[in-house]
């Protein structure tokens, strides 16, 4: 299937010298993740929700991105899909640039964006064609990772946010001993730092103390879908895509033996003939 099928069209741009907190507002107001950065009728990078400081509502606060723009954090130069690609060139080309969204031109013009969601979607529906389904299929414990990190409900997000760094993760179980507590992603950690230091901010105004950052259990998702090792990945998605979620504990005996991710399926996507 061809990129331009499933691309999301018309996609809200922002300008290379929009602010910082320009950027944030616009992600916020519309929920997206990721903008294309356009310039002269031409893509010229991409910014995406790990390049800003969320939870601020768009608003500076004194932070180190005050007064920054767009063109110091997006991602240049820009990496593109055409429109007549093949999803599995495109998933290769997302993994391989570590990338979660890529603008697409149609006769080098702009013309969309691709994001993770769509490539997954368009995974999913390749497996429901009977034509292809037991070639691009297979079981989530042969696309998985095992998880090396784990977080306990009583850690920092301050804490979490450093391991997301250092280990370059975008989601973490969280444990209490063996049991399997929550999840929690980067997106959430940073929102709730933002969060709190709007809250920071706001006493330092009245003359207050700061209150606490919020603890991983404070913010981490309590309800979850789990998978089993031997379930197809096109299950997998689907739960993913259902719930709104990127990653998947993956759960055998009520033991948490890995967690499979967006990435994984792209990687498994991506070696598709």
């Amino acid at each position: 299937m061809q990129v331009s099928r499933f691309m999301t069209r018309h996609p809200v741009t922002v300008a290379p010298d929009a602010s910082v907190e320009e950027a944030v507002r616009l992600m916020e107001t519309h929920g997206y993740r990721h903008l294309p950065v356009q310039s002269d009728g031409t893509y010229v990078g991409v910014v995406s929700d790990r390049d800003l400081p969320l939870g601020t509502g768009g608003h500076a606060l004194g932070s180190p991105g005050e007064g920054v723009c767009v063109r110091d954090v997006m991602s240049s130069p820009v990496v593109t899909v055409a429109g007549d690609e093949r999803g599995p060139v495109a998933a290769a080309r997302m993994v391989e640039q570590a990338l979660g969204a890529l603008p697409v031109l149609l006769d080098g013009h702009p013309a969309g964006i691709i994001t993770e969601t769509n490539l997954v979607a368009a995974f999913r529906d390749l497996c429901r064609d009977p034509a292809h389904a037991d070639e691009v299929d297979a079981d989530v414990e042969a696309v998985m990772r095992q998880p090396t990190v784990v977080l306990a409900p009583q850690q920092s997000l301050e804490e979490a946010l450093a391991l997301c760094t250092d280990w370059r993760l975008r989601h973490i179980p969280v444990m209490v001993e063996d049991d399997l507590v929550g999840m929690i992603s980067d997106r959430d950690i940073r929102v709730g730092v933002g969060r709190a230091r709007v809250a920071s901010a706001l006493a330092a105004s009245r003359g207050e103390a700061a209150p606490a950052v919020p603890t991983v259990g404070e913010v981490m998702a309590r309800e979850f879908n789990v998978v089993d090792p031997r379930d197809p990945v096109s299950h997998a998605v689907s739960l993913m895509l259902g719930s709104h979620v990127s990653a998947l504990p993956v759960v055998v005996d009520d033991m948490l033996l890995g967690v499979l991710t967006r990435t994984d399926v792209l990687e498994h996507y991506a070696g598709v003939a």
